[in-house]
């Protein structure tokens, strides 16, 4: 018996003893619980699970607070020591041993685990146990909270100054101004709010020439044609596209243990900018994002945006090489639901992952029964150490009907084939003779001795001399993986490459007449037998094939494939397997001194009989099979059985005349031709269903200590939108997406509408957009945002024309004008008395700045990663990254985790690796000097200066005046144009060369000053 298991039994025994002699005990006083429990739990638990502290919530000086227990859930249920975590605890089990500095004596362990069992007598107490793993119902006070009622419309307040209002919005702020004795802000100069609107919302300067479209323009509804011709423009989604990846955390690498390349990642982001740019209603935007692919579609475009819009779940860090899978699938759960809260319903699920939400009345149930949808949700391909995300197909219409003709074509070649084939056997079938030949060599090799030591390595100690050794990766012709790398330098392997079949050949020489022992050292996690052949001739049909452990180096074994008679000279030795083949190191050929002739064998017998070997290891695979030993006249019935000889295509085509194989070739070289012209089927990040469960409450968030079943559905907290039930067979997605979609909901539009404002405005009317709890700040001005939470709702959901309402106001075309007066009473511009000036993120820093030197070029999304699929990103500096260099938006270079491209951190880039609603601007020396000295400053100042140069319709003025109009949208003020002037000629001075280059360099110089000046850095 091992020792763990005695001392369980000891210990079961013990507590039967002690529970009989307490039984006995009871009848005349409590004497037992005086005298062995009570001193252990004043002594030893009290101080700090007592009257004066309370850890982790739980008191033990009480029978009934033990049974109410704390943040992990009751502390002891009467009669099940086994079940009770105050007996777990103390035995020093998980989760947590108690007491933390010292056990307890084995006989107070007892002690307490036989007063338990005996029902938990405690003198004066009742015992009436709780139910376990309670559920939290809300109170009064915290259903109460302002954000989980409904949105109200209101309708909009009267002001005194109703001239200022242009539409309702106005209304709302200027009443609350109104009401605190303040008035707003005076509205910006035009050219300001051109350059503010374009930058909002596409993240570009203006041209001079829409800037001076509009000055032109005196007409009402000038403003709202230029919020319209943007709104329609490509650089909209790719402006705003670049928001919604900042809570959906996307990066084009993992990130965190092992940082592996998200190739595939790029097609979710293509699917946002698409969504933005055809205002897909928000409402369709969710819930393709949380369960795209259970919507039901005819369309195969259709259907490939909604499966990529899944990617949303798929996308977040992960730890790829825990070793603990469960722990793994439910920290990625956790990150999901985490992540689909704040960005959604900027609320906090995570926190009541280990115990009831500190703040919010998120239950602990609450939180599994939304963990349960995710759970039964498949986001990883498999769990193994290093894990694999979900991939699924996502073709297109186009790509679907060219591969549909592609693969008719190829399907139609393979039917010629095994005609070919089928012909050639029902010919070779019907010559008996031939047949009973083969069955008499057959039953001849049968009948031959073993071959002495066949069965054992002679490799497994030494490699004996006269072996000849093959590294399994240098092989002459062949299709299989080469890896050199993977293991440690010097360590090759090769694997299957995905193809079928998988092939490859060795050409060796022998240099002396023998007998040699093949041996393959190999690793494998699951069988893979190849074949292995020797000048054609079969020489084992499952070499390799038994299981080693593990595909890494430390599992490789030596296994013997057979034993060949060889003359010297070249020979070819081949391998081959439709399928995957397992990692092979090497191949040996181990000279028998010990053996002068071989045995029988398939290929000997064959010569001797004039046969094809194949033809032969084919009834000698049948007669073992069988077992028994057919006449001659039985050959013609059993060949034409299903299960004789050579009865599958595969097989016939070892046995073809030459002329058929010639034919065959021919065939199978156009099929491979054809193959390589298949468009390959494009794949993206995405969720499917999984195996369907709820799960049980994980106390403290352990998943080894189990509570309460948790069907899957929604915080109760949040009843007022009435949720459609979950299925059994499903996971639960689509129906959480109804529920938050519900028009009624009083989460999903205000939390919406509340960050496109703060995107407008640099803060919302809610200051915390990720939190809508208790700990987060109430609206500066909830009639308004409940206002456009009900209007957007109303309007289908549109994004685009939420903008508008936005725009369109005197709110937001106030200008940035400081006001002492208002300043006073509201120093954060909470009542929005004026508009807030914001610097440009860094992302509208590098497309404006590649964009004033006229080198910005347009894209139809792709990917620019230099790194495979599930390969490690680089961990250079990435300034060596050449990626970050093309002049494209910036939505489209690679975003890699824990090596953000530096001028994007240098601006304060979102963390990738979390839903970010809100970047906090800083202003720290490394961004002037990013501004002026980095690669993208010094490259794009110098093709500016190099065009502004060869603009020979220009003086110094005119070129002056030319980028005061590209960078600030207006004309320079004369005193400004004297002492850039005088600027550009000091330059021209300090400089030497010839005057094409000093010309430039000056010019450089200016456009640098440019750049790197407050105006240009942000918006007014």
């Amino acid at each position: 018996m091992k020792t763990s298991s005695l001392s369980s039994y000891l210990l079961v025994l013990s507590i039967s003893v002690l529970t009989s002699s307490l039984a006995r005990s009871q009848s005349a006083d409590d004497t037992f619980f005086e005298k062995n429990v009570r001193p252990v739990l004043v002594e030893r638990c009290q101080s700090c699970h007592g009257p004066d502290k309370q850890k982790s919530g739980l008191r033990v000086d009480s029978l009934a607070a033990l049974l109410k227990g704390g943040e992990s859930g009751p502390a002891l249920i009467p009669g099940k020591p086994s079940e009770s975590l105050l007996c777990q605890v103390i035995d020093q089990g998980e989760p947590y041993a108690m007491p933390p500095k010292e056990k307890l004596r084995k006989e107070q362990i007892q002690s307490i685990a036989a007063w338990v069992k005996a029902g938990a007598r405690w003198p004066g107490q009742s015992v009436k146990a709780p139910e376990a793993n309670h559920e939290v119902t809300p109170t009064g006070n915290q259903q109460q909270l302002w954000s989980f009622q409904p949105p109200h419309q209101a309708n909009p307040p009267s002001v005194r100054d109703s001239s200022w209002c242009r539409s309702p919005v106005d209304r709302f702020l200027l009443a609350a101004l109104e009401a605190k004795g303040l008035k707003p802000a005076p509205i910006a100069a035009r050219h300001l709010l051109i350059r503010r609107a374009t930058f909002d919302l596409t993240g570009l300067p203006p041209t001079p020439e829409e800037v001076d479209a509009f000055l032109r323009d005196n007409s009402p509804t000038a403003f709202s044609k230029v919020i319209d011709r943007l709104l329609a423009s490509p650089a909209y989604g790719e402006r705003w596209a670049r928001h919604w990846l900042d809570l959906a955390r996307y990066a084009d690498s993992n990130g965190m243990d092992e940082n592996m390349a998200h190739a595939n990642a790029f097609r979710y982001r293509d699917y946002v900018i698409q969504a933005f740019n055809t205002d897909k209603p928000y409402d369709q935007f969710l819930t393709e994002q949380i369960a795209g692919d259970l919507l039901p579609t005819d369309d195969p475009d259709e259907r490939a945006r909604r499966i990529t819009a899944t990617g949303f779940l798929v996308i977040g860090p992960k730890m790829l090489a825990e070793d603990d899978p469960r722990k793994m699938e439910m920290d990625i759960v956790d990150e999901q639901l985490d992540t689909v809260g704040r960005a959604f319903l900027g609320m906090t699920f995570g926190c009541a992952r280990c115990h009831d939400h500190k703040f919010d009345p998120i239950s602990t149930a609450d939180y599994y029964s939304m963990a349960g949808i995710f759970k039964s949700t498949k986001t990883m391909a498999n769990f193994r150490v290093v894990a694999m995300w979900n991939e699924r197909p996502v073709p297109d219409k186009a790509t679907l009907g060219v591969r549909a003709t592609a693969l008719q074509d190829l399907a139609a070649r393979k039917k010629e084939t095994d005609s070919i084939i089928e012909k050639a056997w029902i010919q070779l079938q019907g010559d008996h003779a031939l047949h009973a030949r083969a069955l008499a060599a057959a039953k001849r090799v049968l009948s031959a001795p073993p071959i002495p030591g066949s069965n054992e390595s002679l490799l497994k100690q030494h490699i004996p001399s006269g072996t000849i050794l093959l590294e399994a990766e240098k092989f002459q012709r062949g299709n299989l993986v080469r890896d050199y790398t993977t293991y440690g330098q010097g360590i090759g392997v090769v694997y299957n490459a995905g193809k079928i079949p998988n092939v490859a050949e060795y050409d060796f020489n022998i240099p002396i007449d023998g007998i040699y022992q093949v041996e393959t050292r190999h690793a494998a996690a699951e069988s893979r037998p190849v074949r292995l052949l020797i000048d054609g001739a079969l020489t084992r049909e499952d070499s390799s094939s038994s299981v080693t452990g593990s595909w890494t180096p430390e599992s490789q074994s030596w296994t013997v494939a057979g034993v060949v008679s060889l003359k010297a000279g070249k020979h070819v030795l081949k391998i081959e397997r439709n399928g995957p083949v397992p990692h092979i190191d090497k191949i040996a050929l181990a000279l028998r001194t010990d053996l002068k002739t071989l045995p029988a064998d398939a290929a000997s017998v064959a010569r001797e009989f004039d046969l094809n070997p194949t033809l032969v290891n084919a009834w000698l695979a049948w007669l073992k099979k069988s077992k028994k030993l057919p006449t001659d006249s039985e050959v013609a019935t059993i060949l034409s059985q299903d299960s004789g000889p050579l009865s599958t295509i595969k097989d016939r085509e070892l046995v073809l005349n030459e002329s058929s194989k010639i034919a065959i070739t021919a065939l199978r070289n156009a099929m491979a031709a054809a193959e390589k012209t298949l468009p390959p089927e494009p794949m993206a990040m995405a969720a499917s269903e999984g195996a369907v469960s709820n799960l049980k409450v994980h106390l403290r968030g352990n998943y080894l200590t189990l509570g309460a079943d948790t069907p899957r559905g929604f915080p109760k907290a949040l009843s007022t939108a009435t949720p459609a039930g979950i299925g059994a067979s499903t996971s639960g997605r689509l129906e959480l997406a109804q529920w938050m979609t519900n028009p009624n909901h009083p989460l999903t539009a205000r939390v919406m509408v509340n960050r496109l404002w703060h995107w407008h405005f640099g803060a919302g009317l809610v200051r915390t957009p990720d939190n809508f709890g208790r700990l987060g700040m109430k609206p500066a001005n909830q009639p308004l945002l409940d206002w456009l939470a009900v209007e957007f709702v109303r309007g289908g959901w549109s994004i685009k024309e939420m903008h508008r309402k936005i725009m369109n106001t005197s709110a937001y075309q106030m200008s940035c004008a400081h006001d002492s007066m208002p300043f006073q009473s509201d120093p954060d511009n909470t009542l929005f008395w004026r508009m807030n000036r914001r610097r440009l993120e860094a992302e509208a820093l590098r497309d404006g700045i590649i964009s004033l030197a006229g080198d910005l070029k347009s894209t139809n999304g792709g990917s620019l990663l230099t790194v495979g699929n599930h390969k490690y990103v680089t961990s250079t500096a990435s300034e060596r990254f050449d990626p970050y260099h093309v002049d494209c938006r910036t939505i489209y270079l690679p975003i890699t985790r824990s090596s953000v491209y530096d001028f994007l951190q240098a601006f304060d880039f979102a963390d990738p690796s979390s839903s970010n609603g809100e970047r906090v601007p800083t202003t720290v020396a490394p961004q002037a000097l990013a501004l002026l000295n980095s690669r993208l400053v010094e490259e794009k100042t110098l093709s500016w200066a190099r065009k502004l140069v060869m603009r020979t319709d220009l003086d110094d003025a005119g070129r002056i005046t030319e980028i005061y109009k590209r960078a600030y949208s207006r004309q320079p003020k004369q005193h400004e144009l004297d002492r850039a002037t005088r600027f550009v000629q000091d330059l021209k001075t300090s400089f030497n060369g010839n005057p094409d280059e000093i010309s430039t360099r000056a010019w450089q110089g200016f456009c640098r000053a440019i750049l790197a000046s407050s105006e240009f850095v942000h918006v007014d």
